[in-house]
């Protein structure tokens, strides 16, 4: 059985190997596994922050772009606030966030995976930015001092971790009193059958399994935030789950849900949770 450490070994591999593949953008179209990634992260991309943004994207961003619903377009970002985008990836979220705040503000991505952190700084160069910063870290042990952020975002992220109070927690202490959290992940909506659970979460990628609306919730709670607001943004029906694998050449992955149409249909799906840390 494998551990949560050998879990998230998993995950960085696999975050370095579509860096790696994004980064190579420009030979796609040559090569199959490159070819894939790149058309993944281009419906992702355009899925989730729509083409007018994608469009002012570096191609790489695009390519490593993942995520399950637009956080930083929820976020309504101000000039000059100061943001940490947890789990940045290539940097699609951080750099489109750094460009909401302007120079008077400021972002962070946090990301665990070396060549990610690289890709994302290589991104924000060419996006000619100078007021995103790319830090190599840990989620559950954010390396920012305390209040030092307005608003901390994360696109399906959490769901990779093994310990989401202490993502939560993290996240509380480096907000300043007032600021606010709004993060995307993959939640269970309805009791799934025990049989498929495990099928399920490997496909979506949820390695440390599925939160429920109200599991996701009682956190927050549990570590002091407030205006606690849960927004379904899709319901991932059997259909689309298929059709999905289809289109990202996925369909090896999806194959061992292929028993369980019946079970699965509509028990899972994306939601925004937004939250805010108390004034006082």
């Amino acid at each position: 059985m494998k551990t949560s450490s050998d879990r998230l070994a998993g995950v960085r591999d696999h975050y370095a190997d579509v860096a790696r593949k994004a980064e190579e953008c420009d030979r796609c179209s040559k090569e199959a596994g490159q070819s894939r990634v790149k058309r993944m992260g281009e419906e992702v991309a355009a899925a989730v922050h729509g083409a007018e943004r994608v469009a002012q994207l570096p191609k790489a961003a695009v390519s490593a772009c993942r995520g399950c619903a637009d956080s930083v377009g929820r976020a309504a970002l101000q000039p000059g606030e100061r943001v940490l985008d947890l789990g940045s990836g290539g940097g699609a979220d951080a750099i489109i966030a750094a460009q909401q705040v302007g120079d008077a503000g400021s972002v962070y991505g946090l990301d665990m995976t070396d060549e990610m952190l690289a890709l994302a700084a290589r991104n924000a160069e060419e996006a000619q930015l100078t007021n995103v910063e790319f830090l190599k870290g840990s989620i559950e042990d954010i390396p920012l001092p305390d209040r030092s952020v307005d608003v901390v975002l994360s696109n399906c992220v959490l769901n990779f971790s093994a310990d989401k109070r202490s993502v939560l927690r993290e996240s509380f202490r480096v907000l300043r009193p007032g600021g606010r959290i709004i993060i995307s992940d993959i939640v269970s909506l309805a009791p799934i059958p025990a049989e498929a659970y495990d099928a399920l979460c490997s496909y979506l990628g949820c390695l440390n399994g599925m939160s429920s609306l109200e599991e996701y919730r009682a956190l927050f709670e549990a570590v002091g935030f407030e205006r606690i607001v849960a927004t379904k943004t899709a319901v991932y029906s059997y259909a689309r789950l298929e059709e999905k694998s289809i289109s990202r050449g996925r369909q090896a992955r999806f194959a061992p849900l292929k028993g369980f149409a019946g079970c699965i249909d509509g028990v899972s799906g994306s939601v925004i949770f937004e939250a805010q840390r108390p004034e006082a």
